[in-house]
């Protein structure tokens, strides 16, 4: 599977900030302090839902457009502020990938997997997610 993109209706908290919910699953719902934190927790909540998801064979939902998404909100919760879209990957099947690199960059990468007790592709794609999130 590829990227999918999904509509977070986002509302204003006073308590909290904001809040926002995923009108195309049942109950996905995340809060935060601001936009860029709720966007941030709604990507990781979002995650880990469609893997869940997937891992036990239910079918995703089709994502919703601006109007449809519209017809399925709660109107108890009153008007969202904005809509953001966020992006999920579903989990999918593994690929195998080519790499070019130097041999002493390939040695140093064996060598510290080795110490951690973990596979090169294992480290090499903790490493590369670890680095997008932080740079997001």
């Amino acid at each position: 599977m590829k990227k999918v993109m999904y509509l977070l209706a986002v509302y204003p908290d006073e308590n909290v900030g904001y809040w926002g919910s995923f009108a195309d699953f049942d109950c996905c719902v995340v809060q935060a302090l601001t936009l860029e934190e709720l966007s941030i927790e709604a990507e990781r909540v979002l995650d880990e839902d469609v893997t869940d998801m997937v891992n036990n064979g239910i079918a995703l939902p089709t994502p919703s457009d601006g109007k449809q998404i519209k017809e399925k909100l709660d109107p108890e919760d009153g008007e969202p502020e904005i809509f953001m879209a966020i992006s999920c990957y579903p989990p999918a099947k593994t690929e195998r990938i080519n790499l070019t690199m130097k041999g002493d960059i390939l040695a140093r990468i064996d060598d510290y997997a080795h110490k951690k007790n973990i596979n090169r592709s294992k480290l090499m794609v903790r490493a590369t997610l670890d680095y997008i999130r932080n740079n997001a």
